[in-house]
């Protein structure tokens, strides 16, 4: 699985790129709040990176001029460096490319797709599995299930048994507390479903962001809770299939 760098000091649109980015590119992001955050971890090594997304500035700093700098970009033989938004002092290049601010995730996709190599043809040949998990916490903001859900009735090494306990279209709170009682964290989708479940949740977060009527701390928290484990969940569960077309 490639592995991308992201520099933001946004919890949400980090948790829309993440979910996304697996979903759609099979990339596993790993997210940092500033640069000095990311070059303090010595857990991570910069060159490794093959594609590394950054905002334009982060608390009055020109974070991709830095970026930029500390790769030494202009020189790099296998790196690329997307830059969201504007105000940067960074001039773009054959390594450097620079996207509007406004969030485009359909664009920010193909965009790094491209520079990944990564093609719709090689996403259709990854592995696929047929159930993947789901947070259950994620549904108590949700009024009807966007897809149909399912609990394991049986797990055994001759296969495991799902059965559908939400039908698409349905009402969901009652249910979803449920299973939350019975102490269960996730319900499962069929895999099929998933880009259409990553759409839902990306414009349920979008749709938070534009509702003036809410508050910061209420902002963040929509969904947050489930959607930074639907990213882990399906990320330790195995490869996801994705087709994109670029």
């Amino acid at each position: 699985m490639e592995k991308v760098l992201l520099i933001s000091n946004h919890y949400v649109l980090n948790d829309i790129y993440t979910i996304n980015f697996l979903s759609y590119l099979d990339c596993k992001i790993d997210c940092y709040l500033s640069l000095d955050e990311a070059l303090m971890d010595s857990d991570i090594v910069m060159s490794d990176y093959k594609l590394i997304i950054t905002l334009s500035y982060i608390d009055d700093a020109d974070v991709a001029l830095l970026l930029g700098s500390e790769l030494n970009i202009n020189e790099s033989t296998h790196q690329h460096l997307i830059v969201l938004g504007n105000k940067s002092d960074i001039v773009p290049g054959i390594n450097t490319t620079i996207l509007d601010a406004n969030l485009n995730i359909a664009t920010i996709l193909s965009t790094c797709a491209k520079k990944l190599g990564i093609t719709a043809k090689e996403m259709a040949s990854k592995k696929v599995l047929y159930y993947i998990p789901f947070s259950i916490k994620a549904l108590q903001s949700v009024n009807k299930s966007p897809v149909d859900f399912y609990v394991q009735t049986k797990k055994s090494t001759d296969g495991d048994t799902y059965t559908v306990c939400i039908k698409k279209g349905e009402d969901v709170q009652a249910k979803a507390q449920s299973y939350i009682d019975l102490n269960l964290v996730h319900l499962y989708i069929d895999a099929s479903m998933r880009l259409e479940l990553t759409n839902f949740i990306t414009d349920k977060l979008t749709g938070t962001l534009d509702n003036e009527e809410l508050g910061f701390l209420n902002k963040v928290e929509a969904l947050e809770s489930g959607f930074s484990v639907i990213a882990k969940g399906i990320n330790e569960e195995g490869g996801i299939s994705s087709e994109l077309a670029l």
